[in-house]
Protein backbone atom coordinates (compact mmCIF):
# COMPACT_ATOMS: atom_id res chain seq x y z
CA UNK A 1 0.00 0.00 0.00
CA UNK A 2 2.74 2.47 0.93
CA UNK A 3 5.13 1.84 -1.97
CA UNK A 4 2.94 3.46 -4.68
CA UNK A 5 2.42 6.43 -2.36
CA UNK A 6 6.17 6.82 -2.00
CA UNK A 7 6.60 6.75 -5.78
CA UNK A 8 3.73 9.20 -6.19
CA UNK A 9 5.35 11.77 -3.87
CA UNK A 10 8.71 11.29 -5.57
CA UNK A 11 7.26 11.91 -9.03
CA UNK A 12 5.16 14.84 -7.82
CA UNK A 13 8.06 16.69 -6.18
CA UNK A 14 10.34 15.81 -9.09
CA UNK A 15 7.98 17.45 -11.59
CA UNK A 16 7.73 20.53 -9.34
CA UNK A 17 11.54 20.77 -9.57
CA UNK A 18 11.38 20.47 -13.37
CA UNK A 19 8.76 23.22 -13.42
CA UNK A 20 11.16 25.70 -11.83
CA UNK A 21 14.08 24.62 -14.03
CA UNK A 22 12.03 25.41 -17.12
CA UNK A 23 10.92 28.74 -15.68
CA UNK A 24 14.52 29.65 -14.87
CA UNK A 25 15.40 29.28 -18.54
CA UNK A 26 12.91 32.06 -19.30
CA UNK A 27 15.05 34.66 -17.55
CA UNK A 28 15.89 36.15 -14.18
CA UNK A 29 12.65 38.09 -13.89
CA UNK A 30 10.55 34.98 -14.44
CA UNK A 31 12.34 32.99 -11.76
CA UNK A 32 12.31 35.96 -9.35
CA UNK A 33 8.54 36.33 -9.77
CA UNK A 34 8.09 32.57 -9.37
CA UNK A 35 10.01 32.61 -6.09
CA UNK A 36 7.52 35.11 -4.68
CA UNK A 37 4.51 33.31 -6.14
CA UNK A 38 5.66 29.94 -4.83
CA UNK A 39 6.04 31.32 -1.30
CA UNK A 40 2.60 32.94 -1.25
CA UNK A 41 1.01 29.87 -2.87
CA UNK A 42 2.56 27.50 -0.33
CA UNK A 43 1.32 29.72 2.49
CA UNK A 44 -2.29 30.02 1.40
CA UNK A 45 -2.53 26.30 0.61
CA UNK A 46 -1.70 25.24 4.18
CA UNK A 47 -5.41 24.89 5.15
CA UNK A 48 -6.06 22.91 1.97
CA UNK A 49 -3.32 20.39 2.67
CA UNK A 50 -4.39 20.09 6.31
CA UNK A 51 -8.02 19.41 5.45
CA UNK A 52 -7.01 17.09 2.59
CA UNK A 53 -5.05 15.01 5.11
CA UNK A 54 -8.19 14.99 7.26
CA UNK A 55 -10.20 13.72 4.28
CA UNK A 56 -7.66 10.94 3.78
CA UNK A 57 -7.79 9.85 7.42
CA UNK A 58 -11.56 9.99 7.80
CA UNK A 59 -12.14 8.19 4.50
CA UNK A 60 -10.04 5.28 5.76
CA UNK A 61 -11.85 5.37 9.09
CA UNK A 62 -15.32 5.27 7.54
CA UNK A 63 -14.34 2.38 5.30
CA UNK A 64 -12.91 0.55 8.31
CA UNK A 65 -16.21 1.07 10.14
CA UNK A 66 -18.13 -0.33 7.19
CA UNK A 67 -19.62 3.09 6.33
CA UNK A 68 -18.33 3.52 2.78
CA UNK A 69 -21.62 5.09 1.74
CA UNK A 70 -20.91 8.06 4.04
CA UNK A 71 -17.63 8.98 2.35
CA UNK A 72 -19.13 11.34 -0.24
CA UNK A 73 -21.16 13.13 2.44
CA UNK A 74 -17.99 13.55 4.49
CA UNK A 75 -16.14 14.99 1.48
CA UNK A 76 -18.92 17.50 0.80
CA UNK A 77 -18.68 18.74 4.38
CA UNK A 78 -14.89 19.03 4.26
CA UNK A 79 -15.07 20.84 0.91
CA UNK A 80 -17.57 23.37 2.28
CA UNK A 81 -15.32 24.11 5.24
CA UNK A 82 -12.24 24.34 3.02
CA UNK A 83 -13.91 26.69 0.56
CA UNK A 84 -15.10 28.92 3.40
CA UNK A 85 -11.60 29.23 4.85
CA UNK A 86 -9.96 29.64 1.45
CA UNK A 87 -12.43 32.29 0.31
CA UNK A 88 -11.35 34.50 3.19
CA UNK A 89 -7.65 33.97 2.46
CA UNK A 90 -8.01 34.45 -1.28
CA UNK A 91 -10.06 37.64 -0.99
CA UNK A 92 -7.40 39.00 1.36
CA UNK A 93 -4.55 38.05 -1.00
CA UNK A 94 -6.34 39.33 -4.11
CA UNK A 95 -7.00 42.65 -2.39
CA UNK A 96 -3.34 43.37 -1.61
CA UNK A 97 -1.16 41.35 -4.03
CA UNK A 98 1.49 44.03 -4.39
CA UNK A 99 1.82 44.42 -0.62
CA UNK A 100 2.27 40.65 -0.30
CA UNK A 101 5.02 40.75 -2.90
CA UNK A 102 6.79 43.46 -0.90
CA UNK A 103 7.14 40.96 1.96
CA UNK A 104 9.64 39.11 -0.24
CA UNK A 105 11.36 41.93 -2.14
CA UNK A 106 12.21 45.62 -1.95
CA UNK A 107 12.21 45.92 -5.73
CA UNK A 108 9.13 47.91 -6.76
CA UNK A 109 9.21 46.72 -10.37
CA UNK A 110 9.51 43.08 -9.30
CA UNK A 111 6.64 43.42 -6.84
CA UNK A 112 4.39 44.95 -9.50
CA UNK A 113 5.42 42.37 -12.08
CA UNK A 114 4.40 39.61 -9.64
CA UNK A 115 0.79 40.78 -9.34
CA UNK A 116 -0.69 38.99 -12.43
CA UNK A 117 0.84 35.67 -11.38
CA UNK A 118 -0.41 36.18 -7.81
CA UNK A 119 -3.92 36.60 -9.17
CA UNK A 120 -3.49 33.33 -11.05
CA UNK A 121 -2.57 31.37 -7.94
CA UNK A 122 -5.46 32.94 -6.05
CA UNK A 123 -7.74 31.36 -8.63
CA UNK A 124 -5.92 28.04 -8.78
CA UNK A 125 -6.08 27.77 -4.98
CA UNK A 126 -9.84 27.27 -5.34
CA UNK A 127 -9.51 24.44 -7.84
CA UNK A 128 -6.76 22.96 -5.69
CA UNK A 129 -9.29 22.64 -2.84
CA UNK A 130 -11.29 20.16 -4.89
CA UNK A 131 -8.24 18.41 -6.31
CA UNK A 132 -6.42 17.87 -3.02
CA UNK A 133 -9.41 16.74 -0.98
CA UNK A 134 -10.85 14.40 -3.60
CA UNK A 135 -7.45 12.93 -4.44
CA UNK A 136 -6.49 12.39 -0.80
CA UNK A 137 -9.85 10.71 -0.26
CA UNK A 138 -9.05 8.45 -3.20
CA UNK A 139 -5.74 7.56 -1.54
CA UNK A 140 -7.62 7.00 1.72
CA UNK A 141 -9.60 4.19 0.10
CA UNK A 142 -6.38 2.17 0.01
CA UNK A 143 -6.18 2.19 -3.80
CA UNK A 144 -2.71 3.70 -3.73
CA UNK A 145 -1.58 2.15 -7.02
CA UNK A 146 -4.60 3.68 -8.74
CA UNK A 147 -3.75 7.02 -7.12
CA UNK A 148 -0.18 6.75 -8.41
CA UNK A 149 -1.31 5.95 -11.96
CA UNK A 150 -3.85 8.79 -11.96
CA UNK A 151 -1.45 11.45 -10.72
CA UNK A 152 1.37 10.27 -12.97
CA UNK A 153 -0.91 10.46 -16.01
CA UNK A 154 -2.05 13.97 -15.11
CA UNK A 155 1.53 15.06 -14.52
CA UNK A 156 2.29 14.08 -18.11
CA UNK A 157 -0.37 16.59 -19.22
CA UNK A 158 1.04 19.11 -16.73
CA UNK A 159 4.57 18.78 -18.12
CA UNK A 160 3.30 19.03 -21.69
CA UNK A 161 1.56 22.30 -20.85
CA UNK A 162 4.69 23.68 -19.17
CA UNK A 163 6.85 22.75 -22.18
CA UNK A 164 4.27 24.33 -24.47
CA UNK A 165 4.29 27.70 -22.70
CA UNK A 166 8.00 27.82 -21.89
CA UNK A 167 9.67 26.22 -24.92
CA UNK A 168 7.32 25.76 -27.86
CA UNK A 169 5.26 28.95 -27.58
CA UNK A 170 6.91 31.04 -24.81
CA UNK A 171 4.37 32.93 -22.73
CA UNK A 172 4.41 35.46 -19.85
CA UNK A 173 5.01 34.06 -16.39
CA UNK A 174 1.35 34.34 -15.36
CA UNK A 175 0.38 32.07 -18.27
CA UNK A 176 3.05 29.59 -17.23
CA UNK A 177 1.61 29.51 -13.71
CA UNK A 178 -1.77 28.59 -15.20
CA UNK A 179 -0.24 25.11 -15.21
CA UNK A 180 -1.64 24.90 -11.68
CA UNK A 181 -5.15 25.17 -13.15
CA UNK A 182 -4.37 22.40 -15.63
CA UNK A 183 -3.10 20.10 -12.89
CA UNK A 184 -5.78 20.78 -10.27
CA UNK A 185 -8.77 20.71 -12.62
CA UNK A 186 -7.67 17.44 -14.24
CA UNK A 187 -6.92 15.86 -10.85
CA UNK A 188 -10.23 17.00 -9.37
CA UNK A 189 -12.28 15.67 -12.29
CA UNK A 190 -10.59 12.28 -12.45
CA UNK A 191 -10.66 11.82 -8.66
CA UNK A 192 -14.35 12.72 -8.51
CA UNK A 193 -15.23 10.33 -11.33
CA UNK A 194 -13.30 7.56 -9.62
CA UNK A 195 -14.96 8.09 -6.24
CA UNK A 196 -18.37 8.41 -7.87
CA UNK A 197 -18.33 5.51 -10.29
CA UNK A 198 -15.45 3.10 -9.54
CA UNK A 199 -15.93 0.09 -7.28
CA UNK A 200 -13.42 1.24 -4.68
CA UNK A 201 -15.65 -0.02 -1.85
CA UNK A 202 -14.62 -3.56 -2.76
CA UNK A 203 -10.93 -2.91 -2.09
CA UNK A 204 -9.50 -5.42 0.38
CA UNK A 205 -6.56 -4.33 2.54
Amino acid sequence: ISFPTMLQRLVSFGIWFVFFILIEQNGELAIAISGIVRSVYSLILIPVFALAATANTFTSRLIGEGRSNDVMLLLRRILKLTLLIMSILIIFCAAIPEQLAFLYTDDVLLARASVPALYVICGSAITMCFASILFEALSGTGNTMTAFIIESSILVIYVFYILLVTKIIPQPIEIIWCAEFVYSICLAIVSFLYLKYAHWQKKLI
